[in-house]
């Protein structure tokens, strides 16, 4: 019988050992599985009832970070054991032990009427209804995603799921002014890194109740939220859902800011202009909003993006309406003709130095001439080696401290422009008209927009170069065939000039009166306001 023990012994290791091995292997993550394998099994994991289970497979997924909380205690009710989960990093400390002192109270056994025990989930309900954005959660995903932002996670054994409340106590910047849209007259506030701060700047200044703000989240990995701000029954409906449809279909593992969501929905990406609008400032979002138009937040981003985009909207700034309106339509207006002279001014000054001498006054004439006296390159490439130059000035000067990176940008532009006139490689008029290009390019409210005028300088500088005047026009013609069939959401991006809508001029290139602006540039209702509104004395009344 020896050996039929020692067969049956040899067996039960055997088993055990498969046993031990079956266990290995249906762990929740392997370490030979990549991300996706990993968060596919991750998002497939609901919690159990017992804490122990939950606690370990928590731990084997997020590990042993320095910054993960795991507080283990006994609830004063029966004693069950439960335990908290958070991040040390991100949560408010006072919170958190406010929760264990309300749990671990002797007060927590609460008995209803006639001697019945309230049931433990309940009695924990109840206790935990002073807690901010308290909710109840069951897979562990979104358990994590709330841990990952500052909740603290409650577990229960006995319980299935978990309860998830607000502790966040993480740090942000304050608001100040945006360095990136300074405004002379009107309000100093701007966006900041945290969405929540940013939307309400947005509803202090629109309190209507129809004022929406729908969240999605975006990035498998990063997991942040985006949210879509409209005003319901002004913005259109079909222009709603596709916003909403081009970013439900963004499928990309991180998102960091509203730059990486502006390269998805963009209608197109064979264009140097920008098709979506980019900003800092509550006040243009809110004018937006009220025009029908849809803001686009992003958690980690001061930047808002409001579609639809149109050119009229990228060169308007919000001095334009906190001014009077004559003043108002001039600085506008000098702000478009520095905006076409950026793309245009260094070819045509190529096309008429190089063909059509003609077009200049005999002393000017007379004057180029004799500055381009021994000069050892052709005009076109001098433009363009000083543009170059510039640009590169223009970019350290930004990657540079801010104390240090204006100073560097403008002794470098002076040192190069003399040495260069000094040491006969290019002649002065040519430096003027690259700082005047330059000078003028600074003019643009919209960045993105500069950027694309930009682009186009060397572009028109070698058409002037080869073709002319005629090359010029032959430019202008084409850039301006693109932009009347791109689009933008559905809108025009040259309305109201092309298609032309005469209603929508009072707000283009001049701006009319406030009390003129009868009619709104967009949204599902076009009336902004009754007729007659300007007041006055009493007797212009009579």
């Amino acid at each position: 019988m020896r050996w039929l023990r020692n067969i049956r012994a040899r067996f039960q290791r055997l088993q055990d050992k498969t046993s031990a091995e079956e266990r290995n292997h249906s762990n929740i993550l392997k370490q030979s599985m990549t991300i996706s394998e990993r968060t596919q099994a991750t998002n497939a994991l609901h919690l159990s009832s017992d804490l122990s289970v939950n606690l370990t497979n928590i731990k084997e997924i997020v590990g042993g970070d320095f910054d993960i909380g795991f507080r283990e205690f006994l609830l004063s009710r029966n004693r069950i054991q439960a335990a908290i989960v958070y991040l040390d990093s991100l949560v408010d400390g006072i919170a958190v032990d406010r929760i264990l002192e309300n749990l671990t109270a002797d007060t927590f056994t609460v008995e209803r009427e006639g001697g019945e025990i309230e049931p433990l989930d309940t009695a924990i309900q109840s206790i935990l209804v002073p807690e901010k954005e308290l909710s109840r959660v069951e897979s562990f995903q979104d358990f994590w995603e709330g841990v990952s932002i500052g909740k603290t996670g409650l577990l229960v054994d006995g319980i299935q799921g978990a309860w998830v409340m607000d502790t966040m106590g993480w740090h942000f910047r304050s608001i100040e002014e945006s360095s990136s849209e300074p405004v002379i007259r009107g309000p100093r506030d701007g966006f900041i890194e945290n969405m929540i701060v940013n939307v309400s700047l947005v509803r202090r200044r629109i309190r209507s109740p129809h004022l929406r703000a729908t969240s999605f989240t975006i990035g498998a990995l990063t997991q942040t939220n985006v949210v879509v701000m409209y005003i319901q029954g002004l913005a259109k409906d079909e222009l709603i859902q596709e916003v909403e449809n081009r970013l439900r279909r963004i499928d990309i593992d991180g998102v960091l800011g509203t730059g990486y969501l502006e390269e998805y929905i963009e209608d197109t990406i064979l264009t140097l202009f920008p098709l979506v609008i980019n900003t800092q400032r509550p006040d243009r979002v809110a004018s937006d909003l009220l025009e029908g138009r849809i803001a686009i937040f992003a958690e980690n981003s001061p930047e808002v993006l409001i579609v639809p985009a149109t050119l009229n909207a990228m060169l308007q700034a919000p001095d334009d309406y906190y001014e009077r309106a004559a003043f108002g339509s001039f600085i506008r207006f000098i702000r478009s003709a520095a905006y076409i002279a950026s793309i245009i001014l260094p070819g045509t000054y190529i096309a008429i130095v190089n063909f059509h001498i003609e077009l200049l006054p005999t002393a000017l004439l007379l004057r180029i001439s004799s500055s381009r006296q021994d000069l050892p390159f052709p005009v076109v490439f001098e433009i363009l080696v000083m543009e170059f130059l510039f640009e590169i000035l223009r970019e350290a000067g930004v990657r540079l401290p801010r104390a240090i990176g204006s100073a560097v940008s403008i002794v470098g532009a002076l040192i190069l422009g003399d040495a260069a006139v000094n040491a006969g490689l290019v002649s002065p008029a040519v430096v003027i008209i690259v700082a005047l290009t330059a000078i003028s390019s600074f003019s643009a409210p919209a960045y993105s927009a500069a950027i694309a005028a930009r682009l186009l300088r060397f572009i028109f500088a070698i058409l002037g170069a080869i073709f002319g005047l005629f090359g010029i026009q032959f430019g202008v013609l084409l850039v301006l065939t693109h932009l009347a069939g791109s689009r933008s959401f559905g809108e025009p991006f040259l309305s109201p000039w092309a298609p032309l809508v005469v209603d929508e001029l009072k707000d283009s290139a001049v701006r009319v009166p406030w009390w003129a602006m009868i009619l709104r540039p967009g949204g599902r209702e076009r009336k902004r306001q009754n007729i007659k509104q300007r007041t006055g004395p009493q007797s212009d009344e009579n």
